[in-house]
């Protein structure tokens, strides 16, 4: 029984060439699937599917996984969808193949092993399958070969023979299948035999994007792996999204027919990516974001909480009930972070980051609803509205920590002797979406008397050295149970007044964050 090489360690924990490092523990999903297949190709051929939905990182986990294997086991890597243009699947694959050998063994071994009897399952039906688009996708120059290839008709010409080609088609079909296995065969042990370093069997084939191609090329691409490449030491690793691929297939043929069924007959089995909780990967990612994390633990301006120890954890609970509100996809939250950190140092005015965050995941999940906010549009159905278009967020709660320090100097001054009491922590509750949209008109309140955030924390204050405690109460529309202080917002508006940082600002950082895509 084939066991994994030692040279393989799967050690997926740091960045690679453009793949970043693993976030999503898959490295020894990799592992495991690798001895399956080494194991599963001993007896033939054999198609593993890997399925996970859109964003999920199936692309990522090929190529992660490809790059690991490719110094011990030949690997070919084919994007379906690239080249679903093409009629035939089959010449997709087989160029692939051959491009992918030939970097690793002499071209001329390969030709000299191609089966004359390919080019029949090359849809000879098609008039585009000639001598040209051969060289053009199978990379060869020689006329000798081709030659070889189109023998059968003793013509140059392909063309002209193609009606003649597809009446014998039905007849032929299987020797020109056989031939075709040759084919493959001799230019796998070709490679086997000559690469150097050397290699060993099996050859991995892995076919990405599959449920993004037109349907009709989909089902094709699938018969072909099915019953055309059933070749020892040959296994296939297909990436779909199962789901859309099965609805895609239902259109063609009809409502009810079981396309799930239908779809598990290419398969020998299948495996579903393992997915990490959003908060997991998010942490990770935090970890990893440098600037983002010495940004929140040593700027009190980036949270209103009170330790830096606090902050950092809280900043991971919000940022997951943020991705946990829109229903992101990991990919979305990776993108996300990316421009949270790029938006962050980007800046010497510190921004408040729950708002900040919440505002650039409205842009990132759904960006055309930014310039509908900058315009005073309320896309989230408050205040009794029910816009057609809006935005669906699950509620998440902010817990926030203050005291009256926090109103700086400017009210605080000549109060020494009641710094003890002026230490003492209140608790504040309000709903992410609540916080946002309170913070955000906070942000466009002109400078009226009755809404001076001085005027109104100076008479707090006062009112508190009299033993009158401050008032929370729940805003409309939020959980009754969150019970706010508006001395929160006042609170904040001086941090911004003192930071001059402005409403604009935080629009201009999520422009220009878009530019990382």
């Amino acid at each position: 029984m084939k066991t994994l090489h030692e040279n393989l360690k799967f050690d997926w924990s740091l960045q690679l060439d453009e793949l970043p490092a693993d976030a999503m523990e898959r490295a020894s999903h990799a592992r495991f699937l690798t001895s399956l297949l080494l194991s599963k190709s001993e007896t033939g051929s054999y198609v593993l599917n890997i399925n996970a939905g859109w964003g999920a990182g199936k692309s990522w986990f090929l190529r992660r996984w490809q790059t690991e294997i490719s110094s011990v086991y030949p690997t070919v890597y084919v994007d379906a969808w690239k080249n679903d243009h093409l009629q035939d699947p089959l010449l997709n694959v087989v160029a692939e193949i051959r491009r992918s050998l030939i970097a690793r063994t002499d071209k001329a071994a390969l030709d000299s092993r191609l089966p004359k009897g390919t080019w029949r399952l090359f849809k000879a039906v098609a008039p585009d399958v000639t001598k040209a688009l051969l060289k053009s996708r199978l990379g060869i120059d020689s006329d000798d070969v081709l030659a070889q290839i189109l023998s059968d008709d003793r013509s140059a010409d392909a063309g002209a023979k193609l009606v003649e080609a597809a009446l014998k088609a039905h007849d032929e079909a299987g020797n020109s299948v056989e031939e075709f296995r040759e084919g493959i065969t001799g230019w796998l042990r070709a490679v086997i035999n000559t690469a150097s370093p050397p290699l060993s069997y099996p050859l991995f084939v892995f076919i990405d994007e599959l449920d993004r191609c037109r349907p009709t090329y989909a089902i094709e691409m699938l018969e072909t792996m099915k019953h055309i490449f059933g070749i020892e030491h040959v296994v296939f690793v297909i990436a779909t999204d199962k789901a859309q691929l099965q609805h895609s297939i239902r259109a063609i043929y009809r409502s009810g027919f079981d396309s799930r069924l239908y779809l598990d007959r290419f398969f020998n089995r299948s495996v579903t990516l393992n997915e990490v909780s959003r908060k997991s990967f998010i942490l990770k990612r935090y970890l990893q974001l440098t600037s983002l994390r010495h940004y929140c633990a040593s700027e009190p301006s980036a949270i209103l909480l009170l330790d830096a120890p606090e902050r950092e954890g809280a900043l991971v609970e919000i940022l997951t009930g943020i991705a946990d509100g829109f229903s992101m996809q990991l990919r979305t939250v990776d993108l996300w972070l990316d421009r949270l950190a790029m938006a962050v140092a980007a800046t010497a005015k510190k921004p408040d980051v729950p708002f900040l965050a919440f505002l650039m995941a409205i842009e990132t999940h759904a960006p055309d609803k930014l310039e509908e906010i900058i315009r005073g549009r309320d896309i989230f159905a408050t205040n009794g509205t029910t816009p057609t278009d809006s935005l669906s967020l699950k509620a998440f709660t902010l817990q926030l920590r203050w005291n009256y320090l926090l109103c700086g100097e400017g009210i605080i001054r000549e109060l020494e002797r009641y710094v003890g009491r002026l230490e003492q922590v209140f608790a504040s509750k309000i709903s992410m979406l609540r916080y946002f949209l309170v913070l955000k008109a906070g942000l466009m309140e002109s400078d009226k008397e009755q809404n001076d955030p001085v005027k109104f924390l100076t008479h707090s204050l006062n009112e508190y050295l009299r033993n009158q405690y401050p008032r929370a109460s729940a805003y409309q529309g939020d959980d009754t149970s969150n019970t706010f202080h508006q001395e929160v917002i006042h609170i904040l508006r001086l941090r911004h007044a003192k930071n001059n940082l402005t409403l604009g600002d935080y629009y201009a950082l999520c422009r220009l964050a878009t530019h990382l895509e």
